[in-house]
């Protein structure tokens, strides 16, 4: 059986939502956290648990960076489809700020729309 560039497409949103519904129902009625009170050294300690070992340099980078270097490696991070769903279940607290840190960035539209699609359904506080 073979796909058409269109089939892999719906498979590909379906399962978008699908991962989003998942995110949604798992996240339903629990709290944000605090932004102020986040422990972002800890949550990327968790985050690079979670990703290692991966060959990509970005991993690498996060890996090597300092704390205030690690924001816009997140915000990098959050624009790819293979890392969305992670960085939003482990930084969700600070997911406006990953976010907002698009607006400096001129390059790759396509990814923050979609990134955005993914993430608008999950995550109320971003829809105005």
């Amino acid at each position: 059986m073979t796909l058409r560039s269109g089939d892999i497409a719906v498979v590909a949103k379906f399962l978008s939502t699908l991962i989003c519904a998942k995110i949604y129902t798992e996240m339903r009625g629990v709290p944000i956290k605090d932004a102020l009170a986040f422990n972002l050294e800890r949550q990327l300690q968790l985050y690079l648990q979670a990703v290692l070992p991966t060959v990509d340099p970005l991993i690498a980078q996060l890996q090597a960076s300092s704390l205030p270097d690690a924001l816009p490696l997140l915000s990098t991070l959050l624009k790819n489809p293979k890392y969305t769903p992670l960085v939003l279940q482990t930084f969700r607290p600070i997911l406006l700020d990953l976010c907002a840190r698009w607006l400096d960035d001129e390059i790759d539209d396509e990814a923050k729309f979609s990134a955005f699609g993914f993430l608008i359904p999950c995550c109320e506080e971003l829809y105005p």
